[in-house]
């Protein structure tokens, strides 16, 4: 499915906020960004909190990002607690 906020230029955290309300209830959570720059970068870097630009997510790049704790649904989007586990570019994900 797709979501308007994750269009480009579009604010994806009140849908990330509702995301994080969604775990497994094992106290972890793990979110797959695929996508581009500059958006997916950005918010990649912000859940990092690495620097604007860190991270970059180039057409079809995947970034699996993992939460060792849920926040509530009051809380604010984990922004600085996201750990990246695994980044891979296209040219890995095709094998070319």
């Amino acid at each position: 499915t797709t979501h308007h906020s994750l269009a480009p230029g579009g604010d994806p955290f009140p849908l990330l906020q509702e995301l994080c309300c969604q775990g497994d209830g094992d106290g972890h959570q793990r979110w797959i960004l695929v996508g581009h720059e500059p958006d997916l970068g950005f918010l990649a870097s912000r859940l990092l909190a690495a620097p604007p630009g860190a991270v970059a997510l180039k057409k079809a790049g995947l970034a699996l990002l993992h939460w060792n704790q849920i926040p509530s649904p009051s809380a604010p989007i984990p922004s600085g607690q996201a750990q990246l586990t695994l980044l891979l570019t296209p040219r890995v994900l095709i094998g070319s």
